[in-house]
């Protein structure tokens, strides 16, 4: 397939530059014009992406939507390549979703393998690369940039990768290790933005991790990234790396790339919206807002680990927040504070960590990291758990949404109450003089009735050292992340304070650290999460990713690329889409609607076969009516909901189950959503198949009236 993207490097620079590849995930590949029906789904993009230009369709460009990013690496001394992934949608390569569509994860791999290997041809000077807003390495062109020794690959690379290219990156990271009959990468850092799991997750290795949540993320709306992130802590492979998590109040899903944004905030009703009364629609970041925070934490997530540069570490380690240039200046500035923008936490090497209280240990509720004793004392509930899908102890009960999984301690109270913990076995001295702060993570079990109305908690920290001495802080005092997210969630995000907070403790002979909760000045009630509780030591981190061992088959050699296209004789592109016959309506008791209806696949090449229908989509909607209402729609959704107003041109589809013969149950609502006096409304039901190769069939209409 052709390897096509973006290069953005810097000019006149003396000594070689690394490489950072961004790498975007699923969208639509190909728009036609804007009344046209929505695409199908994500893996089974619209047009006919292998093919360039599409056939009637315009191509959407998702490798372009990370030139901000890329415009401001390159200005720093970076090579970005941006490749685009398209076809990773609808190849079928690698495992599938629970509802059986692609992932993309395995062809996204080999994606990025060319693309390093593109690079490492054009740095010899073997390749030439074309200029303008797309790179085709197989099609050379008269206007020609050379990157002849400008790149070093040695020394380490850095991965971006946005929604399902999150996942990809870190499939790459499996991909690489087991490249045994191909060139092996050094990964010095790999970030996955707003990622997916599904069921091909893997565990980060090797590589200084970063994942990047956006808290009004709609599209992403379980913030599986975190899973990545507990998966990678605490690894022995990952003895002499970071691991990051950057969580953004405010941000979505479609934002931190210039293209998708263009298809408007994902974040949905529950993100400062529906939650909040429909108050507080400021709680959102605005594009130029969002993409700030992109260029502040991303770029410098790769700075700092890429290249190197000492300076981004605060950053990195939560002791600093977002520069004044990535402040929100927008309506969102009036609901978040700067300063509680971004929550960060960091498991830096172990070299620089002295843990405390860790939930992998044999006795971790009785015994800290350090072998000291773990006393609690009036608490209602310490203990234990683990919210992912199939645990024995699920945390935090209620239903709350809980995408940090992982072994963590759940703590309640319902008066005074104190968990404290020895710095040494049999509660000796320990000297912390070379530490500079304790870091922990926690969270505001939202939801839960111990915390009233959503209301921030909060509890407090004391040091105390040989002679009794002591000082306390509160968790307020450093972070926000015990507030309520403004998207019902709970979090596990980092707090930072400092050793100076400890005034008047001797530091060379400190004995414990005391958690105190519902005292005087404390909520009187609670219910939190608390884990991975450690002092960071003062020097940063000597960070050594490396290529861990291969542990499964070999990874598949890739692409073979050229840098001169051979004709072989003119080739016939199929650009039909199915064709959807026999639609038929029929209503049954309990207000249920079967749509029926039989698709078969056609091609425009004589002597082919038609590549065989994929799927079909069938929307069910009502106009709005009145003249505010001109030209909306509300759609029916799985449940038997209307929802809200949207253009008609944006239709919500359902897919159908089977192929060439194909039917769909829907539940009606009660009523249809008439105004006074008007008894029955029509329902319009849209039909479109497509196919294997991306092609979109016509759409075929029906018409019901309803109630």
């Amino acid at each position: 397939m052709p390897l096509r993207g973006s290069v953005t490097f810097p000019k006149g620079k003396a000594d070689p530059s690394r490489l950072v590849v961004y790498l975007h995930g699923n969208h639509g590949t190909c728009r036609r014009s804007p009344s046209s029906p929505q695409a199908p789904p994500a893996d089974a993009p619209t047009g006919t992406p292998s093919t360039d230009p599409c056939p009637d369709w315009a191509k959407v460009d998702s490798f372009a939507g990370y030139d901000y990013l890329s415009d401001n690496l390159a200005s720093h001394g970076y090579v970005v390549v941006s490749p685009e992934a398209n076809l990773a949608s609808i190849s079928g390569l690698g495992p599938t979703t629970s509802a059986g569509s692609s992932t993309g994860s395995a062809a996204r791999s080999q994606i990025l393998q060319a693309t390093i290997e593109a690079v490492r041809s054009w740095n010899a000077g073997d390749a030439v690369m074309n200029t303008g807003q797309a790179v085709d390495v197989t099609k050379p062109s008269a206007a020609r940039a050379s990157l002849k020794g400008q790149v070093d690959l040695a020394g380490g690379i850095g991965l971006m990768g946005h929604s399902r290219g999150g996942a990809g990156v870190v499939d790459f990271l499996q991909f690489n290790r087991n490249n045994v009959r191909g060139t092996q990468w050094l990964i010095d850092a790999t970030l996955a933005l707003e990622p997916t799991t599904y069921t091909d997750s893997k565990t980060p290795e090797g590589t200084n991790f970063a994942t990047l949540l956006g808290g009004c993320d709609g599209d992403m709306g379980t913030l599986e990234g975190a899973n990545f992130f507990g998966l990678a802590k605490y690894r022995p492979a990952n003895a002499r790396t970071a691991d990051l998590q950057f969580y953004v109040e405010g941000a979505n899903h479609n934002f931190y790339n210039t293209v998708w944004a263009a298809d408007g905030d994902d974040a949905g009703g529950t993100c400062g919206g529906l939650w909040w009364g429909g108050g507080h629609p400021e709680v959102r970041l605005s594009k130029p807002d969002q993409q700030k925070t992109g260029i502040a934490l991303m770029n410098a997530f790769m700075r700092r680990y890429v290249g190197d540069e000492a300076a981004m570490e605060p950053l990195m380690t939560g002791e600093t927040t977002l520069p004044a240039s990535a402040c929100p200046t927008g309506d969102s500035a009036k609901a978040v504070d700067c300063r509680d923008l971004v929550r960060t936490s960091y498991i830096g090497p172990d070299e620089q960590r002295l843990d405390l209280l860790r939930p992998d240990g044999a006795d971790p509720t009785g015994t800290t990291a350090t072998g000291g004793t773990l006393t609690a004392s009036g608490l209602t509930r310490f203990e234990l758990c683990d919210p992912q899908d199939g645990k024995p102890s699920a945390c935090p009960p209620g239903g709350s949404t809980a995408p940090s999984w992982g072994d963590q301690f759940t703590v309640g109270w319902d008066g005074p109450a104190s968990l404290t913990a020895q710095l040494a076995a049999g509660g000796g001295p320990t000297d912390l003089t070379g530490t500079r702060a304790l870091q922990l993570r926690t969270a505001l079990d939202d939801g839960e009735p111990q915390n009233r109305d959503r209301q921030a908690q909060d509890y407090a920290v004391t040091l105390t050292d040989a002679t009794g001495a002591s000082a306390t802080t509160k968790v307020s005092d450093w972070s926000a992340s015990l507030r309520a997210p403004f998207k019902p969630q709970t979090v596990l995000n980092g707090v930072w304070i400092p050793l100076s907070a400890f005034a008047g403790v001797d530091l060379s002979r400190a004995v414990s650290v005391r958690f105190d909760f519902g005292g005087e000045g404390l909520p009187a009630t609670g219910l939190i999460q608390l884990s991975d509780v450690s002092f960071l030591r003062k020097a940063p981190a000597a960070v050594q990713p490396s290529i861990p061992a291969p542990n499964g088959p070999p990874s598949p050699l890739g692409t073979t690329l050229a840098t001169t296209a051979v004709s072989t004789g003119k080739v016939c592109r199929d650009v039909l889409g199915p064709r959807v016959r026999s639609v038929s309506l029929q209503r049954r008791k309990g207000r249920i609607l079967v749509v029926r209806g039989r698709s078969s696949d056609r091609t425009n090449c004589q002597g082919e076969r038609a590549s065989a229908v994929r799927g079909t989509m069938v929307a069910i909607r009502q106009p709005v009516l009145g003249k505010k209402g001109k030209g909306q729609c509300r759609y029916l959704d799985a449940k038997g909901r209307w929802g809200r107003a949207v253009p008609c041109r944006a239709s919500r589809v359902r897919y159908v189950k089977g192929t060439t013969t194909w039917s769909l149950r829907a539940r009606l609502p009660k009523s249809g959503l008439p105004r006074p006096g008007v008894k029955r409304r029509t329902l319009t039901v849209l039909v479109r198949s497509y196919d294997r190769r991306g092609n979109l069939g016509t759409a075929v209409k029906r018409t019901l009236r309803y109630p």
